[in-house]
């Protein structure tokens, strides 16, 4: 059995680098941070100043606004007509508000599905939605899942997924 050995002041064993090399290593990793660096900060401010200044931002938000309504609607009429066996055609009945500046149209609601529409006071666009039987208020729309147009085109071409 070997005995351990008691420890000495000696440094432990190093692979020497010559100061140049290691500097020039340093100056490196300080280059590559600092590119990185600058890297993030553009995304950062591209992404929060392109859409401002086209004004895609705002459009983009009162299209998620009108999405938004449509989506809690269906979740009130639900509700609605679990209670009822029947779709309602009036929001007030249902106790729903939508968002500033969206008005909700429900187009037509009975016993068997129901279909809305929502515009916003700030853009052009209108979304729709429908459920069950009902005529989907935009061409070619899937159910159950809003979509929005440009007001001049909702039935006249498909609609964008935005």
């Amino acid at each position: 059995m070997t005995q351990p050995q008691p420890p000495t002041d000696e440094p432990l064993a190093t692979t020497a680098v010559p100061d140049g090399k290691r500097r020039r290593r340093a100056s490196l990793s300080r280059s590559v941070a600092l590119v990185i660096g600058t890297v993030i900060i553009g995304v950062v401010l591209v992404t929060v100043f392109v859409p401002t200044m086209c004004g895609c931002s705002s459009e983009i938000a009162y299209v998620d606004a009108m999405k938004g309504d449509l989506r809690n609607l269906e979740t009130a009429e639900e509700s609605y007509f679990a209670d009822s066996v029947s779709y309602e055609s009036s929001t007030t009945a249902i106790s729903f508000r939508p968002s500033t500046g969206v008005t909700i149209t429900i187009m037509s609601a009975d016993s068997t599905g129901w279909a809305a529409t929502a515009s916003h006071t700030l853009t052009d666009k209108t979304c729709g939605i429908f459920v069950g039987s009902a005529t989907a208020p935009i061409a070619g729309q899937r159910e159950g899942e809003p979509m929005c147009v440009a007001a001049a085109d909702s039935s006249a071409r498909p609609p964008s997924r935005r």
